[in-house]
């Protein structure tokens, strides 16, 4: 099995398939603790977090034994400011919640902060007008927070296109993370166009279907010359057919799902290393799924 590989994002190096801990067995942490060692013995050294997740408490104890065994682990943290029921950016208590993350985890850096702008119900022209307003705020408490060795890089999740559009023409960041499977395409552009992490690559389950799918899979088989289970690595790891997606966050729980991202991950390697036409392709795989779900 080949080892996963590393990507640049900023001024910052992730794993390219990044394990997400929402969906942790938070009964089982042997099992846990398991799968967590073997991804990193693969590469996998990097995880995304959130103090919003059930799992939560337990992944921060998976952690603390990861760390006594020796294992160096990289962290994307969700964190929102303003928050929900907060009407702006407030620098002072967005670095509290970085010190919480940094206590929590035991780290004197967060390698990778996901920074959101969130409303109970969304409306982007508030969200860009007060974003305009604070910008220089912003940037200035990002900025710091890099020199102060708290954070290395930041990240946006902008729950829209009108919201991202507008932080990357500010350049107030540059890294778009946010969800991409063959379900959920509202963000393709932004993969087409921007550095981009790949949120929800199996659709919290559903692309299980198109793996299943014997039409798809035979299709896509016979047209591109592929073996089927090149073909399901596509439609599994379907965002890393995009040039500018740099990484992959997927939720694992068990040594089956781990092993079988891998070989997934390692097959989608393989077409991308034969400069394959995937423009044709990632047509052919969304027109199927627009028809038939």
């Amino acid at each position: 099995m080949s080892q996963v590989l590393s990507t640049q994002i900023a001024d910052v190096q992730l794993s390219e398939l990044i394990l997400g801990t929402m969906r942790l067995a938070v009964e089982q942490p042997d099992a846990n603790l398991a799968v967590l060692r073997f991804l990193h013995e693969q590469g996998v050294d990097t995880h995304h977090v959130s103090s919003e997740y059930d799992t939560y408490s337990s992944y921060l104890a998976l952690h603390d034994q990861l760390k006594q065994e020796g294992f160096a682990t990289k962290h994307i943290i969700k964190l929102a400011a303003p928050h929900f029921g907060e009407k702006r950016f407030d620098a002072v208590s967005f670095e509290e919640r970085i010190d919480r993350e940094l206590a929590n985890l035991g780290v004197e850096q967060l390698t990778m902060v996901q920074w959101m702008f969130r409303m109970e119900k969304l409306d982007d022209d508030y969200r860009v007008k007060v974003t305009s307003e604070q910008v220089d705020e912003i940037a200035e408490t990002f900025s710091l927070l890099k020199k102060k060795g708290k954070v290395a890089e930041f990240g946006h999740f902008p729950y829209s296109n009108i919201y991202a559009k507008h932080v990357l023409d500010i350049n107030l960041n540059r890294t778009v993370i946010s969800y991409l499977n063959l379900f959920e395409l509202q963000d393709v552009t932004l993969a087409q166009q921007n550095s981009f992490i790949a949120l929800r690559p199996f659709a919290a389950g559903r692309i299980k279907t198109l793996l299943e799918n014997h039409e798809l899979i035979n299709t896509l088989a016979a047209e591109n010359v592929w073996s089927r289970e090149e073909v399901k690595a596509a439609i599994a790891f379907f965002p890393l057919l995009y040039p500018r997606v740099q990484a992959v966050v997927c939720s694992l729980n068990n040594l089956t799902q781990a092993k079988s991202a891998l070989k997934y991950y390692e097959d989608v390697k393989k077409l991308q290393s034969n400069s394959i036409d995937f423009e044709n392709t990632i047509r052919k795989m969304t027109n199927f799924v627009t028809r038939n779900y």
